[in-house]
């Protein structure tokens, strides 16, 4: 016996959000659901495989490996945590929505700096504003203090940059992360996904500063899932080293919803 069948409903995909069957807060699925035996320790939202020794014995289910034929297809994704030898409960083709996931790409911004700026300049990150000082008080317009009080030069004004959106970032003004400079250039990631992080703003009021737009750029999310190298994961990429097995089991919808519809073809890499 493969599985145990134990419930199927399909009630469409339009109201997830609002679904009840949910195991723990941000995590919603809705499809064909049953139970299957482990053959090895799992957690929720792993993907799984069959190993069958024989069709009078009960598959154990275990993480499937693009890695090798031996440990594919994904047929089953967990619904719960289990140990070795632990009956599951499993969603083999449905709908599911977990705020864990991310099938997508962060947008970026970026502010270069080009030279020594002036007292009172601003830069301005998602609507907060960070105000060039020498030690004076900053405007009551401005939001936060590029301290520039120990030099007014370039690498002073980089550094008082960076320690004043870490503030920021800190304070949950800004919902981003920062990358050390490099050749003058910063680069800002938002921690908002897929399209959503699109949204994040940038200007300057700076005579040696530029930004790289309006808008962060690069923000994307959804696409068709490949089963991973990685035990028990699924990628927006499919696998490419030799002897690695690519199969569509679905698709993203959004960054943290799919469709889960897994193809029984398998393709191995030469």
């Amino acid at each position: 016996m493969i599985y145990q069948n134990i419930v199927n409903f399909s009630k469409g995909w339009a109201d997830i959000d609002s679904d009840t069957n949910t195991l723990v807060q941000g995590f919603v699925y809705r499809g064909e659901i049953g139970k299957v035996l482990l053959g090895e320790a799992v957690s929720r939202g792993d993907f799984l495989y069959p190993v069958v020794a024989s069709l009078a014995t009960v598959a154990e289910w275990k993480k499937c490996d693009a890695d090798a034929a031996s440990s594919m297809p994904v047929l089953a994704m967990a619904l719960e945590d289990g140990a070795d030898a632990q009956r599951i409960k499993v969603i083999f083709g449905g709908f599911i929505k977990n705020t864990d996931w991310n099938f997508g790409t962060y947008a970026t911004g970026t502010i270069t700096t080009t030279g020594i700026p002036v007292n009172g300049e601003t830069i301005t990150i998602s609507g907060v504003v960070f105000e060039v000082t020498e030690g004076e008080d900053i405007a009551s317009t401005s939001d936060y203090a590029i301290d520039c009080t120990a030099a007014m030069d370039q690498a002073t004004f980089e550094t008082a940059l960076t320690t004043a959106i870490a503030t920021a970032i800190t304070d949950n003004a800004l919902s981003m992360s920062q990358s050390a400079w490099s050749t003058h250039v910063l680069t800002l990631t938002s921690t908002l996904k897929g399209y959503e992080g699109n949204n994040e703003t940038l200007a300057e009021d700076c005579t040696n500063a530029t930004v790289s737009g309006a808008n962060f750029t690069g923000g994307v999310e959804g696409g068709v899932l490949y089963a991973s190298c990685t035990a028990g994961e699924v990628t927006l990429t499919a696998p490419s080293g030799s002897g690695d097995q690519v199969q569509v089991v679905g698709f993203a919808l959004e960054a943290e919803k799919i469709m889960f519809k897994p193809n029984f073809d398998m393709t191995e890499v030469s």
